[in-house]
Parts: C-alpha cells; sequence; structure tokens
C-alpha cells in the first residue's frame, strides 16, 4: 500500500487539505526524527498552522538541513520562513544554497526567488472563499484580496 511504502503519506495527505493540526499529530505519531523529509514536513506544518509556532518550525527545518544540508524543501520553506519573521539576508542566504542545489531551475529555486522579489508577499489563488482558503491567507504577511466574476473572469473587487 502506498502508506506502506511512504510512511509519511497520511501526513502529505493532511497537509495538502491544510489540515495543520492533525498533520503536526500524525507527524508525531510516525516520530521519523532522524528524517530530514519528516522534520520539514514538520516544520511546515508548525509554520502554516492556525496559531504559527515560528519557533518550533525553524528548529524542525534546521534538523532537516543537518540531516541533508541539500533538501530543497527545507532550504525554500525556512527561507520563506526567514521573509516572514523580516530576515531578508537568510532568505537570501537559501536562495544561494537553493541555487548551487539545482542544476536546472527547480521548483523550490523559483518560488523562494519570487517571494524575496514580492517583498516576502505570497500569492494564493482560490476558487471559492472557504475556511481553507482563509486559514492559507493567515500565513502570509500581506494579504490581498480580489474578487472576480466567475462567469467572465473580470475583477469586481
Amino acid at each position: 500500500s502506498p502508506a506502506a511504502a511512504d510512511p509519511l503519506a497520511s501526513a502529505r495527505a493532511l497537509i495538502a487539505d491544510n489540515k495543520w493540526a492533525a498533520a503536526i499529530a500524525e507527524l508525531a505519531r510516525v516520530d521519523s526524527k532522524g528524517s530530514a523529509d519528516w522534520n520539514n514536513l514538520m516544520g511546515y506544518s508548525h509554520r502554516k498552522a492556525r496559531s504559527p509556532d515560528y519557533a518550533a518550525a525553524e528548529r524542525y527545518y534546521d534538523a532537516a538541513l543537518a540531516l541533508n544540508p541539500r533538501h530543497r524543501g527545507a532550504l525554500e520553506y525556512s527561507g520563506e520562513l526567514f521573509l516572514m519573521l523580516g530576515e531578508l539576508p537568510r532568505a537570501e542566504q537559501r536562495l544561494a544554497a537553493l541555487d548551487k542545489e539545482c542544476f536546472l531551475p527547480c521548483s523550490e529555486y523559483t518560488d523562494l526567488k519570487n517571494a524575496i522579489k514580492n517583498g516576502g508577499n505570497f500569492e494564493l489563488e482560490v476558487d471559492e472563499l472557504s475556511e481553507q482558503a482563509i486559514e492559507a491567507a493567515k500565513g502570509c504577511p500581506v494579504v490581498v484580496i480580489k474578487i472576480f466574476e466567475k462567469a467572465t473572469g473580470k475583477q469586481i473587487v
């Protein structure tokens, strides 16, 4: 089964559904502190949670990078964390590490580069305003809401 092949599959599914507390609980249950992926997902979930714990997120990202200094996800997400904390030089250090890691442009490098270029403002597109969309927006330092007419795509607000 996929869960047996990837012990983090259940946590990844919860993260994909923006169920941060459940993802943290599932990751704690799996308890794979020796895995860079596990630490990266734990850091990501703590950063995105309804009540974010940025210090915990940084600890988990650091643990992921101690286990695998080339972990693209941890490099990108810790760079985003540093932007959220107003620490641009540290975010740029992570971007430089990703630049060395990605032989060709990779999504992690491009995403962090765009976040830095946009001053740490992250774009989030949703089809409808939902609890999930509101939760995702809470992780953004600046939220700009644009409302479009569904049928025509014309911006209303």
